[in-house]
């Protein structure tokens, strides 16, 4: 009995030894946390369209204009459906006249464009400051602007000159926008025009027409409508 037993004992000492050895054992991770983490970039933020500049001034009939020169900081999103909103007030801040939706159209990455409004119902003699918003619905991948100015020139009337479509497909409408400045840098005088249908490596020129004598002047060649 007694070697029964210590048989028995060792039976079941054998069978819990070798149930120990074929549990599963816990798997290591050698995997460090800094291996595994990847970097992310972080994306810019979206930002609004800015007003570099803009103000008013009063032509030679007496006629207010209000101009600004707008600008979008993205440098890779494309601002749809920029418009400006535009004011002129007297000097105790009570608005004159106003134009809440001056369409621009879409605004590319680094993009500059500028332009001026006449403000019919603002008295030349009662205004005494300006103010531009500029406000955007939608946004988009970015584009290159494909207008570019070939040559421009000071006429009688204002400034001509010519704009070129390097892209590889047509424009609808290209809004070419100018402003004109005093040997002091103000802006004395602004204007533009509309142009239809270029076709990818066509040109075509355009006349803005403008007010008074000025010094210097900057084109901004833009794309209202692919």
């Amino acid at each position: 009995m007694k070697k029964a037993a210590l048989l028995a004992m060792a039976v079941m000492t054998a069978l819990v030894i070798t149930g120990c050895a074929q549990q599963p054992q816990a798997k290591q991770d050698n995997t460090s946390s800094s291996s595994s983490s990847v970097a992310v970039e972080e994306k810019a933020p979206l930002q609004s369209p800015v007003v570099v500049d803009s103000g008013f001034y009063v032509d030679s009939l007496d006629t207010v204009h209000a101009w600004f020169i707008v600008e979008n900081p993205n440098e890779s999103t494309t601002l749809q459906s920029t418009s400006m909103q535009l004011a002129v007030k007297d000097a105790d801040g009570n608005i004159l006249d106003a134009d809440s939706e001056f369409k621009i159209g879409d605004l590319l990455p680094g993009e500059r464009f500028a332009a001026s409004c006449i403000m019919i119902d603002a008295p030349a003699d009662s205004a005494a400051s300006a103010d531009a918003k500029a406000v955007y619905a939608r946004n988009s991948k970015a584009k290159e602007n494909p207008i570019t100015l070939v040559s421009s020139n000071i006429t009688e009337s204002g400034v001509a000159g010519e704009v070129m479509n390097t892209g590889d497909e047509s424009v609808s409408a290209v809004t070419v926008g100018v402003i004109c400045r005093d040997e002091s840098g103000n802006v004395v005088s602004a204007g533009y025009e509309d142009i239809t249908n270029i076709a990818s490596g066509a040109s075509s020129y355009f006349n803005v027409r403008t007010y008074g004598e000025f010094a210097s002047y900057e084109v901004y060649p833009h794309v209202y409508v692919w």
